[in-house]
């Protein structure tokens, strides 16, 4: 098989945990460009509060 798994029960629920995954991220496509980041990188890694 292409996807490697076994039964079609494990195939079923791969393809739909994929849906889950693919939609979830829909929501955050749309934010794109909406939020602005004014941090450090270096600062959030520390757990420090950006101001």
């Amino acid at each position: 098989m292409a996807t490697g798994l076994l039964t079609q029960k494990a195939i079923v629920e791969e393809g739909l945990s994929l849906l889950v995954k693919v939609k979830g991220q829909v929501g955050v496509r749309r934010l794109r460009g909406k939020i602005v980041f004014d941090g450090g990188i270096r600062q959030m890694e520390k757990g420090e509060q950006l101001q």
